[in-house]
């Protein structure tokens, strides 16, 4: 199975088959920009959803 493109820079990601095999749903992680996402179990064609928080949005909410 092909992972999908990291939502954030849209290179390849990388399955995270430990960190999946127990979860209800499947992790990836980019190893250019380090951003971590899921999808439905064993559906990599599914919406992603975000597990961390993009450093710009990070850096707005630490400024408030």
């Amino acid at each position: 199975m092909k992972s999908p493109p990291c939502p954030e820079c849209q290179r390849t990601g990388r399955f995270l088959e430990c960190t999946s095999q127990d979860a209800r749903v499947d992790y990836y992680r980019c190893d250019r920009c380090a951003h971590v996402w899921t999808h439905r179990k064993g559906a990599p064609e599914s919406p992603p959803q975000d597990v961390t928080t993009r450093v710009v949005e990070a850096r707005l909410t630490l400024d408030r």
